[in-house]
């Protein structure tokens, strides 16, 4: 394959970034979950300020509308006050015009009394001295004069009465207005009541999610120190994990018996482990693994139990597997033709993994590389023979 020397650079620093082996699951896992705690407990608090603001929005707003329901309570008593005192001034005059309507029928019907009686005996006086006597001619001025005094007796008694009748009405409609207001005045203190009511309800529900907010900032907290303190543990043991790693590397151990996996295909060996010079272009370079060339596709197997880390295209390897086996190293598998597994999937020594691959000359193809504690090493020693 035409791979030039920058590429393979390239590819293995790549390379290196994949993840290294965890160096420990379990501080990963514990923080992973408390990072997600954190991320509810924080969704939640968000939640929980934005319920605490739209309560306190909702309270402003009913405590301004029960300040003007209590300017128009106030302004209805004073309405109801003043209807009242007209009610008092009415009736005051209402007693005072009945007194003087009763009197004027009096003296009204007195008066009616008075001209009957002088106009009987009018009559008989002139029956008998005639009507030129001066007697019945002082007698007829006198009847006159009754008259006329029944007349405006009669007239005030009417305007008496009149004046009576309309502060009766009068009376009826002040009584009538003061009914109106207090039932407003009923309906605004109901409602006044209710409002206060309500505005104590969410007084208790804002004081029952600042207690709420206030536990959950102090899990926040805790929550946050305890990630803190798991990274730093994470960090401490990824250090002592890479340092046991390069003690491992140094010290020549290995974590399976030479030639003792099995080979991923059968084929030839057209690449070795370690540096080469381009055929074509003369450029060093350095490959991590080796590339075996086969006469037709073929299956791809894994070469020992373990657990596939990354299953997909990468770089110029190609379709690529990733697998990560116990005791710290990794097998891969690329320029595949497919792939038959996923990330996450536990593999069985032998299990098919893909299938070979064409490469620009159009010849089957697979790459295989083996890493020990991170490292990469020649895969010839620990294949079969």
């Amino acid at each position: 394959m035409k791979i030039i020397s920058f590429v393979r650079v390239f590819i293995v620093a790549a390379f290196i970034a994949w993840p290294a082996f965890p160096a420990d699951q379990k501080l990963k896992s514990e923080l992973k979950f408390k990072t997600r705690d954190l991320e509810k407990v924080q969704s939640e608090l968000k939640k929980k300020e934005q319920e605490t603001q739209k309560i306190m929005q909702e309270s402003m707003e009913l405590s301004n509308e029960m300040s003007r329901n209590k300017l128009k309570m106030n302004d209805v008593q004073l309405t109801i006050e003043n209807t009242g005192l007209q009610t008092k001034e009415v009736q005051n005059r209402i007693a005072k015009t009945k007194n003087e309507k009763d009197n004027l029928t009096k003296r009204y019907f007195e008066q009616s009394q008075n001209i009957c009686h002088l106009s009987a005996q009018y009559y008989l006086v002139s029956a008998v001295m005639g009507n030129s006597n001066p007697v019945p001619v002082y007698m007829r001025q006198v009847i006159r004069g009754q008259n006329k005094t029944h007349q405006n007796l009669k007239q005030e008694k009417s305007q008496t009465e009149y004046e009576f009748d309309e502060l009766i009405q009068t009376q009826n409609s002040l009584q009538e207005e003061y009914q109106r207001q207090r039932k407003v005045l009923e309906k605004l203190k109901s409602s006044y009541s209710q409002q206060t009511d309500l505005l104590k309800k969410k007084e208790t529900k804002r004081q029952i999610i600042e207690q709420e907010l206030k536990d959950l900032k102090q899990t926040a907290q805790e929550l946050t120190s305890m990630i803190d303190l798991l990274r730093t543990k994470e960090k401490q043991a990824s250090e002592d994990s890479a340092k046991q790693r390069i003690a491992k590397q140094t010290s020549g151990q290995s974590p399976v018996l030479s030639h003792s996996l099995s080979w991923p295909v059968q084929g030839v060996v057209i690449e070795k482990f370690g540096k080469h010079n381009h055929p074509e272009f003369g450029t060093p370079y350095t490959s991590n693994g080796i590339r075996i060339k086969l006469g037709q596709e073929a299956s791809v197997k894994s070469v020992s139990g373990g657990r596939v880390l990354f299953a997909g295209n990468f770089l110029s390897f190609g379709a690529m597997i990733l697998v990560e086996h116990p005791g710290d190293w990794y097998s891969v598998y690329g320029h595949l033709g497919s792939l038959g597994v996923i990330k996450g999937q536990e593999l069985t020594e032998g299990q098919t993994v893909g299938t070979s691959g064409l490469n620009e000359k159009g010849n089957q193809e697979v790459y295989f590389e083996l890493r020990f504690y991170g490292k990469p090493v020649d895969p010839l020693p620990w294949l079969k023979d």
